[in-house]
């Protein structure tokens, strides 16, 4: 009665039906996670791209190496800030997901805006972002302010706090403190998961997406100076966009592992 398991990205089974545009016979794929999708969607080269995703959240990932074998872990053990999932081709991926992303930056816009209805000017968030932003571009020199913005605790750690220290009078700025809060929030991914780890798994690109991501332009700079390997920048991955190129790499394989918009859409086309 039940279904025969197959690994994902194999044929599920046939549309015994026509289905709207359809046809009956149409190859139907085993599932895949929405994780592995979107990592797909993002990669070009899985053996030397790995994918850090900025949005409410943050998550850094990249393909293990053919051959890896998780080692199990046993319920008492201390949880670990990088946990590996199956990815397709029976290979894994290391993943680090932060709770700190873009909802630690929006609580400090957030504070700024109620100070200033404390103090009787209503200021919108909009002008809060852009004039904070654009004074953390202007800080070129590294920040001596020390920011922690872990302050929704993360998975491996809830009862973690955001902290502040090394505070001077000349390292309070709007400029200074919100380049200290991005930078906060890559230095806790880059502990997750470091340079180092990345630099063992062979990765020598990161690919940046995520809305908060792509409109900050102090946190790119912050993953760029912490890594120190070159990055991209793409839109945002996209799972359901993911699952279709795994889909179409095993139907009709393209030689263009570069051109992942082209190939996307050509492989698609096809389907």
């Amino acid at each position: 009665m039940l279904p025969q398991v197959v690994h994902s990205t194999e044929n599920a089974g046939l549309l015994p039906r026509d289905w709207f545009d359809i046809p009956a016979g149409t190859p139907v794929s085993a599932a895949m996670g929405d994780l592995q999708c979107s990592v797909k969607s993002t990669l070009e080269d899985m053996e030397t791209d790995a994918v850090i995703n900025l949005s409410t959240s943050a998550q850094i990932a990249f393909v293990k190496q053919e051959g890896f074998q998780p080692e199990y872990s046993q319920p008492s053990d201390l949880r670990s800030s990088t946990e590996f999932f199956p990815y397709i081709e029976g290979r894994y991926i290391a993943v680090a997901a932060s709770l700190t992303g873009g909802n630690a930056l929006a609580a400090f816009v957030r504070m700024i805006q109620l100070w200033c209805v404390e103090l009787g000017c209503n200021v919108p968030q909009s002008k809060i972002w852009s004039a904070a932003l654009a004074a953390g571009m202007k800080e070129g020199e590294t920040p001596t302010l020390d920011i922690n913005p872990t302050i929704f605790g993360e998975r491996h750690c809830p009862d973690q706090k955001g902290t502040v220290s090394n505070i001077n009078q000349g390292n309070i700025g709007l400029g200074q403190v919100t380049r200290s809060v991005c930078r906060g929030i890559i230095a806790n991914l880059a502990s997750m998961m470091t340079p180092e780890m990345l630099k063992e798994g062979g990765i020598k690109r990161i690919v940046g997406s995520g809305a908060c991501l792509i409109r900050n332009q102090v946190l790119q700079r912050e993953i760029q100076e912490l890594y120190k390997i070159p990055v991209t920048f793409v839109e945002e991955g996209n799972a359901c966009i993911g699952a279709a190129i795994a889909v179409a790499d095993r139907y009709y394989p393209c030689e263009m592992p570069n051109r992942r918009v082209l190939r996307a859409s050509s492989c698609l086309e096809k389907l």
